[in-house]
C-alpha cells in the first residue's frame, strides 16, 4: 500500500497530512504536477534481482515507457544482505534535481521518494507496481531504509542519463525516513 505524508518545511518532524488511499494520494500529487500510477508486472520479481532479470520481467511496460520518450534508465536493485547498502542509502538520500522529467518505477520491494515542492515535502512510500512521474527540476531524494529490499527502474526523458545538480540538504535529515 502506498502512503503519502505531507510535511511543511517549518515543522519537518511532524506530517501535516498522511494519506493511504491511492486516489487521494494521486490527486494530492497531481496538484504539484506529479503523477502516481499502478503498473503491475505479469510476473513476480523479487527485491535484489539482477539487472538482466529485472529488464526481462519489465520488457513490456518498459517498451511502452520508452516509447513515451523516456529513453535512458538506471536500475537499482538491493537486498538487505548485500555489502554497500549503507553507502548506497547515504548516496540516495542526497537532495538533487534533474534537468529532465523522470519516472520512478518500483518493481519490487519498497522505498520512500521525498519531493520538495514549494514549502512542502511530499514523502511517498512506494511499493511494488508504483510508478511516479516527476517533472524536471523537482528537488527529491530517495530513502531505501536501513534494511533495503527493492528493485527500481528510474527512467529519464533524455537519450542519456543526465547529471544531477545537488540541492539544499537542510530538510533531508529532518524528514522521517522509511524505517523511522
Amino acid at each position: 500500500m502506498s502512503i503519502l505524508s505531507v510535511y511543511h518545511q517549518s515543522t519537518p518532524e511532524q506530517a501535516n497530512k498522511t494519506l493511504t488511499h491511492m486516489e487521494d494520494i494521486a490527486s494530492t500529487l497531481a496538484v504539484a504536477g506529479i503523477e502516481l500510477l499502478s503498473l503491475p508486472l505479469a510476473c513476480a520479481l523479487p527485491a535484489g534481482a539482477d539487472q538482466a532479470s529485472i529488464l526481462a520481467a519489465c520488457a513490456e511496460p518498459l517498451a511502452r515507457l520508452q516509447g513515451e520518450g523516456y529513453a535512458s534508465l538506471e536500475v537499482l536493485s538491493l537486498d538487505c544482505g548485500i555489502d554497500g547498502a549503507p553507502e548506497q542509502r547515504a548516496s540516495l538520500r542526497q537532495a538533487r534535481r534533474y534537468p529532465v522529467d523522470q519516472q520512478f518505477y518500483c518493481v519490487g520491494g519498497r522505498l520512500q521518494l521525498c519531493l520538495q515542492v514549494d514549502d512542502y515535502v511530499l514523502a511517498v512510500q512506494c511499493e511494488k507496481h508504483d510508478l511516479l512521474r516527476v517533472p524536471a527540476g523537482v528537488v527529491h531524494w530517495l530513502d531505501i531504509g536501513e534494511q533495503p529490499r527493492l528493485a527500481l527502474l528510474r527512467l529519464f526523458a533524455s537519450s542519456q542519463v543526465p547529471a544531477a545538480a545537488l540541492a539544499d540538504q537542510t530538510l533531508v535529515g529532518l524528514i522521517p525516513g522509511l524505517d523511522d
